[in-house]
């Protein structure tokens, strides 16, 4: 799919979305943790 859409060029689009996805991962999870724990009350487990 990349070496179609890319050409000679898709090694370079895929390690760039590698990094990308590797940079971003953690930031996204630490988000999703702090929305969650502000949501359910200072870190107290959520209710079913």
């Amino acid at each position: 799919m990349f070496e179609e859409k890319y050409g000679d060029q898709a090694p370079v689009e895929i390690a760039d979305r590698t990094q990308q996805a590797l940079d971003g991962i953690p930031k996204t999870l630490a988000a999703i943790k702090q929305i969650a724990e502000s949501s359910t009350g200072a870190g107290e487990p959520a209710r079913p």
